[in-house]
């Protein structure tokens, strides 16, 4: 399982951008700031194919009902709920 920090889950999804999407990112450039449809040009399927992929190596499941844009606003937003989904604590409603 990756490491739950900040810095782990944005080497992680930097690593999924790069493995699997084929979107080079220097880690430099991913902040929490970091726009992950507008800066990025992530599409839905790229999106949902990046929770499934944060699913599987963090072992929790984001529910049908928790999707939302706003999760995905930002590199901060996603690092955020990742780390409440993975500590158990409530995830903050992004609606």
């Amino acid at each position: 399982m990756g490491v739950a920090t900040e810095e782990g889950i944005r080497l992680m999804v930097r690593n999924i951008l790069k493995d699997e999407f084929m979107i080079a990112v220097d880690l430099d450039r991913l902040t929490p700031e970091t726009r992950l449809i507008d800066e990025l040009g992530l599409d839905s399927v790229q999106l949902l194919e990046l929770v499934v992929s944060l699913e599987n190596e963090y072992l929790f499941v984001i529910e049908d009902e928790e999707l939302d844009t706003k999760l995905f606003e930002s590199m901060g937003t996603l690092t955020k709920y990742v780390q409440d989904k993975i500590s158990g604590a409530e995830c903050e409603d992004v609606s």
